[in-house]
């Protein structure tokens, strides 16, 4: 019971934390407690199920005598919720997230953290008094991780995007069977081929990563081929295409394609791209007509229930891209921002630029795209109030591949944010006061292939010494693109 009333404490600590508003700065030690937040959380996200589980197992008399073990995983649970709590308030003030979806996520952390000591309180006062309290602990406890999933939901949403948790229920109740096209109706290009390019070869052979100098995000793409010479597909001599040969290899040969520790192609899927190459590669080409071929009507029939798997696959795709560019275009209309879907990529992939004329662009309107960064692959910040902190969240736009950043007050401190990017590859620091200490950091960038830095106080020797160093990247001192 001492230990239940010792609870009562932190719980009204914790109703409290939901009037205090952002620290203005907080130190070092309080912000590494506060990023110590997504590290503790596992606990109680772990503990609280399994004291459920522990009530339902002792219920069907599975489990002998559940109580002492179910006493000590609430007191972890309840331990372990008032640092999450206090870390999780740490890492709010700090001011690094923002937005709606912080709030609803940092609320739901503290009802969270709140039904966890609850519910312990409750377990040791049904002790104490023979059980009278047992189904508000019941309750309770059930309740509680109710919660916790949402809060962890919200969570996941915030670090991954929105609907993290959800995102494949969707896929597997949402779109139907009638969605697909009737077989009589189906393409062999588009309805077969395609989904299984999609699914086991894009991901090396698109916009952002050309293996072999190859694309495969189009048509005229596949016909074109690669760093080889040899065309992907030739349509007057089928024998001698590139995308041919390299799926008949021996899977241990070198050159096979997909690459070993890639998921390969199956005998069914090479069969119909070997007969749709050798019987002219057109686009028009319909199913049917494969299955009155006899060699090919059973592997059609074979393949068919995993082709229209993939095309669920894809069709559920479309509809998150969809939901997505409705909810990028009404943040970007409430921010007075520019989103705009980048059709250069084959994925779920934004620009973000601002509007012409030129708005204010703060900080805060950077933290509110948070939950959305990995879907930006350009963005064009040119006369905003970014700052070199500010450069610390764009170093989370994973797949960033150009920065426009001119006529900004960044002076370079912050570059080191940019580092990590994989895919940056052009970046634009015309017209700043970047210098030559800062500027060195760009040695580090593992992807860069142009930077240009008109009009800064970069200095001869060492714009040479990065040509030197850099030779793959060009080192331009002239104004450069604006977006």
């Amino acid at each position: 019971m001492i230990a239940g009333l010792f609870l009562l404490l932190p719980a009204a600590s914790m109703i409290l934390l939901l009037f205090l508003p952002p620290a203005d700065s907080l130190s070092s030690s309080w912000l590494f407690i506060g990023r110590l937040h997504p590290l503790l959380l596992h606990f109680p996200i772990v503990l609280m199920p399994l004291v459920l589980i522990f009530e339902i197992l002792g219920r069907i008399r599975f489990l002998k005598e559940p109580t002492r073990a179910i006493s000590l995983v609430l007191l972890a649970a309840s331990l372990s919720c008032i640092a999450v709590v206090l870390a999780g308030y740490l890492l709010y003030a700090s001011g690094e997230y923002s937005g709606n979806l912080l709030m609803d996520h940092f609320r739901a952390g503290i009802c969270a953290g709140l039904g966890v000591l609850v519910t312990t309180f409750l377990f040791f006062l049904c002790q104490l008094t023979a059980g009278r309290f047992r189904k508000w602990y019941l309750t309770f406890l059930l309740l509680t991780n109710l919660v916790i999933v949402h809060a962890s939901h919200l969570g996941g949403s915030l670090t991954h995007g929105q609907d993290y948790l959800i995102a494949h229920l969707s896929a597997i109740f949402g779109t139907k069977e009638k969605a697909l096209k009737p077989v009589d109706e189906m393409l062999v290009y588009e309805d077969l081929i395609v989904p299984f390019f999609a699914t086991k070869c894009i991901s090396c052979h698109n916009e952002h990563k050309m293996k072999g100098g190859y694309l495969m995000t189009s048509y005229q793409a596949l016909l074109k081929g690669g760093e080889s010479g040899q065309p992907g597909i030739d349509i007057a001599e089928p024998e001698q295409s590139e995308l041919f040969n390299r799926v008949s290899l021996p899977a241990d040969h070198e050159d096979h394609m997909p690459p070993e520790g890639k998921k390969p192609l199956t005998d069914h899927e090479i069969a119909i791209l070997k007969f749709w190459i050798t019987s002219g590669a057109s686009t028009t080409l319909k199913v049917k007509n494969l299955q009155q071929h006899t060699e090919m009507a059973p592997v059609i029939r074979d393949y068919l229930p995993e082709s229209a798997r993939l095309n669920r696959r894809l069709l559920y795709l479309k509809e998150e891209k969809e939901k997505l560019k409705k909810q990028l275009g009404a943040l970007a209309e409430k921010l007075q921002i520019s989103i705009a879907e980048d059709l250069k990529t084959s994925g779920n992939f934004f620009t973000l630029s601002m509007k012409f004329p030129p708005a204010t662009f703060t900080d805060e309107q950077l933290k509110a795209l948070q939950p959305y960064f990995p879907v930006f692959t350009k963005v064009s910040l040119v006369t905003s109030d970014i700052t070199d902190d500010d450069l610390y969240f764009i170093g989370n736009m994973t797949n960033l591949r150009k920065l426009y950043l001119q006529k900004t007050d960044l002076n370079g401190s912050g570059l080191v944010y940019l580092q990590q990017l994989p895919q940056l590859e052009i970046l634009n620091l015309s017209f700043t006061e970047v210098d030559d200490a800062s500027v060195l950091q760009l040695i580090k960038f593992p992807a860069l292939k142009k930077v240009y830095l008109f009009d800064t106080p970069i200095s001869t020797e060492v714009v040479k010494a990065l040509r030197q160093h850099q030779p793959t990247t060009e080192i331009l001192l002239e104004e450069g693109p604006y977006n």
